[in-house]
C-alpha cells in the first residue's frame, strides 16, 4: 500500500520494538562471558540501570501480549471469528463478513471452487489440498485484520488468500488463488521462485506465473501490450523483470511482461517447462539455449504480431509512470489524492481543492493531478476550470488524460443542454480509446444525448443534473421511469447491469435477453450484454445459457468467463 494508516497499532507496534532494543541495548552489557564459559552479571544490584532494562523489557513483554488487542496480529481463527461467516466446499474453505446473503455466500464459494480448479488446469496439476479464503467488507476491515488495505495477496505457505468482496465472478481471485497453487512447487519456507532455495525471492517469476495461468478479464492481454511496449522502445530486458529489478518499473510493466514471457514459456516449452522454472530450475537448461536466445525469440515472436497504431499512445501513457520508487513523495501524495477522492464523493468542493493543492504542492508537473482538480471544479459549476482543463490538450501530456477531459468538457456540456456538441464529443472519444469500458460509458452517455426521452436518466444516473458525484437512488429512480416509459433497450440494459452488480441475476436475465436479440453484436452495449449473460450462466449454473453462448459469440471476456467458471 502506498496510503499507510499511521494509527495507535503501528505506533504502539513502534513502541514495543523501541523497548526491546533499548532493553538489549541496557541489558547486554551487564553481562560477560569468563574463562570458565560462564555468564557473569556485573552490575551491583544497586545501580539503577539493571532496574531500568527490567523496566523496558518490562513494557516490550507487556506490548507483545496485548498485541491481539492493540491490532498487531492476527491468527486464522481471530480473522474467521471476527468475519463472523463460513462455508466449506470440496477444496475452499471461505471466510467472509456476517451478514452476507446465503446466496451470495454460496456465490463465493462456487467462485473460489472453480477459478482454483481453472488455474490448476492451466498448470496441468491435479487437485491437492484445501484452500483458505477470506473476504472482506472494503479495505478499512481488511487493513484492520491482516495489515494490508489496497493491496491483495496470497500466503502459499498457509495456502491462504485475502481480498475484498467485489463483483462476481471476482477479478482479482483467480490471481491469488494462481499463487498459492504455484506455491506447490514453489521452494523455502514462503513456497516462491527465487534464489537461495526460495529465500531470495525472484518477483518476476512469482508475479509472472500468477499472471500467466490466472483468468485474464482485460480485452487486451499481456502479449499484445508487450507488443507495442517493443513497438514503441519500452520492452525492458528480460534480466530487469526476473530479478529483484522487477521493482524499479512501474507494476503495470513489471506484471504485463513477466505474465507474457511465461505465457510465451508455457506455449513454446510445455508447461513442464514453465513449472520447473518456477520450482528452481535454469530455463537454459530446460529450454537447452541461452536465456539471451530465448529472449530474442520471445522479441520475435511479439514483433511477428500486429499493432494497432491507436493502441501505441495508451501503452506509452500506460508504461512511462515511473515505479514507486521514481515517484516523489508517493505516500504523501497518495493520500492527499485518496482524501481529495473521498471529499468529492461527499460533494465537498472546499475539501477536495485544498487535498488536490497540496498534492500539486509536492507534484506540480502532475498532468492528472491537475485535470482531476479542474474536472471537480467544472462539475461543480465553475466555468472556468473549463478553460484549464482544454490547457491539458495542447500540453505534452498523455492520450488517457486528454481523453478524460474531454469527457469532463462533453460531460459539462449535456449538463448545460449543449447535447449536439456533448454527443460529437463523446462519440470522437470512444472511438479513439481502448479502453472498451470507459468507451462503453461514453456510448451509453452520447445515446443519451441524442434521445431526448433518455436525457434526464441518464444525467440523473451518471452525471447528476447540479454537478459533482451522482446520487445513485435519483439516477435508478429515473432509469427505472424512463424504461416504463418508453421499454428502450438502453433502460433495460442498464437497469439490468444494475442488477447484476446487485447479485440479483435471475431478475436482469430476461431484460438482457431481450437486449441480447435485439442489439447490434458490433456495439460495446451488444457485447456486454454477452459478458453479463455469461455471468448469470455462471452464477446460476445454467448449462444451457452457456452452451447458447458459446454458439452465438466470439467475444474474448465472454468465452473467457464461461471457461474460469467450468461451463
Amino acid at each position: 500500500d502506498t496510503v499507510i494508516d499511521a494509527g495507535l497499532p503501528l505506533w504502539t507496534y513502534r513502541a514495543g520494538s523501541l523497548a526491546t532494543i533499548i532493553a538489549l541495548l541496557l541489558g547486554s552489557p551487564l553481562f560477560v562471558y569468563d574463562d570458565r564459559k560462564q555468564f557473569r552479571f556485573l552490575a551491583s544490584i544497586k545501580s539503577p540501570r539493571p532496574w531500568l532494562a527490567v523496566f523496558v523489557l518490562g513494557i516490550s513483554i507487556t506490548i507483545t501480549l496485548l498485541g491481539a488487542k492493540l491490532g498487531h496480529w492476527q491468527t486464522p481463527q481471530t480473522i474467521a471469528q471476527g468475519l463472523g461467516g463460513e462455508l466449506h466446499g470440496a477444496r475452499c474453505d471461505i471466510s467472509f463478513p456476517e451478514g452476507t446473503r446465503k446466496s451470495n455466500a454460496a456465490r463465493l464459494l462456487r467462485d473460489c471452487e472453480a477459478q482454483l480448479a481453472y488455474v490448476e488446469s492451466r498448470l496441468e496439476l491435479s487437485p491437492d489440498g484445501r484452500v483458505h479464503a477470506y473476504f472482506f467488507r472494503d479495505a478499512k476491515e481488511k487493513r484492520h485484520f491482516m495489515g494490508a488495505a489496497d493491496t491483495l495477496i496470497a500466503k502459499p505457505w498457509r495456502r491462504e488468500v485475502y481480498v475484498q468482496l467485489s463483483t462476481y465472478p471476482h477479478p482479482i481471485l483467480g490471481h491469488e488463488l494462481a499463487h498459492v497453487v504455484l506455491g506447490r512447487i514453489g521452494r523455502g519456507p514462503f513456497s516462491v521462485a527465487g534464489g537461495l532455495r526460495g529465500l531470495l525471492p525472484n518477483p518476476g517469476l512469482i508475479e509472472g506465473g500468477a499472471v500467466s495461468t490466472s483468468p485474464d478479464d482485460d480485452e487486451i492481454d499481456p502479449e499484445t501490450w508487450s507488443r507495442a511496449m517493443l513497438e514503441l522502445g519500452l520492452l525492458p530486458p528480460l534480466s530487469s523483470i526476473f530479478s529483484l529489478s522487477f521493482l524499479g518499473h512501474s507494476s503495470s510493466m513489471s506484471y504485463t511482461v513477466a505474465g507474457a514471457f511465461m505465457t510465451y514459456v508455457r506455449e513454446t516449452f510445455g508447461v513442464a517447462v514453465m513449472r520447473e522454472w518456477y520450482a528452481g530450475a535454469e530455463l537454459p537448461s530446460l529450454t537447452n539455449e541461452p536465456f539471451a536466445t530465448t529472449e530474442e525469440k520471445f522479441r520475435a515472436a511479439l514483433k511477428a504480431q500486429p499493432v494497432d497504431e491507436k493502441l501505441l499512445a495508451y501503452a506509452k501513457a500506460r508504461f512511462e509512470r515511473p515505479s514507486v520508487f521514481g515517484r516523489k513523495c508517493p505516500h504523501v501524495v497518495d493520500a492527499l489524492l485518496k482524501r481529495a477522492g473521498e471529499c468529492e464523493g461527499r460533494n465537498e468542493v472546499t475539501s477536495a481543492r485544498n487535498a488536490y493543492d497540496e498534492a500539486l504542492q509536492y507534484d506540480p508537473m502532475s498532468a492528472t493531478i491537475r485535470f482531476q482538480r479542474n474536472a471537480m471544479e467544472l462539475s461543480a459549476g465553475n466555468d472556468a476550470a473549463q478553460a484549464k482543463l482544454l490547457q491539458l490538450l495542447d500540453e505534452n501530456v498523455s492520450r488517457a488524460v486528454k481523453d478524460r477531459v474531454e469527457e469532463a468538457v462533453a460531460d459539462a456540456h449535456y449538463r448545460g443542454g449543449d447535447f449536439a456538441n456533448a454527443a460529437s464529443l463523446y462519440a470522437v472519444v470512444a472511438a479513439r480509446t481502448t479502453d472498451e469500458d470507459f468507451a462503453r460509458t461514453l456510448e451509453v452517455k452520447q445515446r443519451g444525448a441524442l434521445d431526448p426521452s433518455a436525457r434526464n436518466a441518464v444525467r440523473d444516473l451518471l452525471l447528476s443534473p447540479e454537478g459533482g458525484p451522482p446520487d445513485r437512488d435519483v439516477g435508478l429512480s429515473a432509469l427505472g421511469d424512463w424504461a416504463g416509459r418508453t421499454n428502450d433497450p438502453l433502460a433495460r440494459y442498464l437497469l439490468a447491469r444494475n442488477l447484476v452488480q446487485r447479485g440479483e441475476f435471475a431478475a436482469a436475465r430476461p431484460d438482457l435477453e431481450e437486449v441480447f436479440v435485439n442489439e447490434s453484436r458490433d456495439s460495446r452495449i451488444g457485447r456486454e450484454t454477452e459478458r453479463l449473460l455469461a455471468t448469470i450462466a455462471c452464477a446460476v449454473g445454467d448449462i444451457e445459457l452457456a452452451k447458447k453462448l458459446r454458439v452465438e459469440v466470439r467475444s474474448r471476456r465472454t468465452t473467457l468467463k464461461l471457461a474460469r467458471c467450468g461451463l
